[in-house]
């Protein structure tokens, strides 16, 4: 009999212990797979960002080699101030896959041929055809970044500056609703999202007013305010060409 209890004792030992090797193998198995998943992971955004360091390196040695040759070719054409030979040569450029515009310009900033018929920018400083552009570009990134600043002025509290956050704090300790915290902060929490979500609104009208005009802009439309708050604008895959000839 205590034979038998002791058999049994001992099955159970042993099926504890496979269970928990299994358990075991298969902790480890999990682990793996995760490993490898985050190194596939690494592996593949490190190329992709090696793949587009050297398109744009590509692009830049090109565009400079391009803008050195045009300036050599209008050494004479700019010194007779021959408009016609300008145009030619800076259409010959325009032609060019990667090319998405041309300025040529003289010493003093003024915009002398872009390689159109009429030459609508003539006379024009540089400043007013290049900063639009640049604008266009800056825009978004530094628009992201002011959101990004609004969501963490609560770090001012370091400081001992009396900003949103400790505002809610002190009502929390000496207000009317002290020892409310869920109801004060959740009221906090409300004026940071209608705070972002303002400047959200008012980013997407200075970038749709930017993109006004140009080819490949995103349509007027432009992603929505969900989209904006969620997260759920995706970048184009494409790369596009951003090498001028100047």
């Amino acid at each position: 009999m205590r034979f038998d209890r002791y058999l049994k004792g001992l099955h159970a030992k042993f099926i504890a212990l496979v269970c928990a090797t299994l358990l075991l193998m298969l902790a480890v198995v999990v682990l793996m797979l995760q490993r490898q998943g985050a190194m596939q992971h690494e592996v593949v955004h490190q190329s992709r960002d090696s793949m587009h360091a050297l398109v744009f390196e590509r692009l830049r040695v090109h565009g400079e080699a391009l803008s050195a040759q045009v300036a050599d070719t209008l050494v004479n054409p700019l010194y007779y101030f021959d408009l016609d030979t300008i145009g030619v040569v800076a259409r010959s450029v325009l032609r060019q896959p990667d090319v998405r515009y041309v300025l040529v310009y003289d010493n003093k900033g003024d915009i002398i041929h872009d390689g159109s018929g009429d030459i609508p920018t003539y006379g024009k400083a540089m400043r007013r055809i290049v900063l639009p552009q640049a604008a266009r570009v800056i825009v978004p990134p530094l628009g992201n970044e002011f959101n990004n600043m609004l969501k963490t002025t609560s770090l001012l509290t370091i400081l001992s500056v009396q900003e949103l956050f400790v505002t809610f704090q002190i009502l929390n300790a000496n207000g009317p609703l002290s020892f409310h915290p869920f109801e004060l902060f959740l009221a906090c929490a409300i004026w940071f999202l209608m705070l972002t979500t303002i400047w959200s609104i008012i980013q997407a009208q200075i970038e749709k007013r930017l993109a006004r005009g140009v080819p490949g802009a995103p349509p007027p439309g432009g992603p929505g305010l969900a989209s904006r708050l969620l997260g759920l604008r995706r970048p184009s895959a494409d790369i596009a060409p951003v090498t001028g000839a100047r």
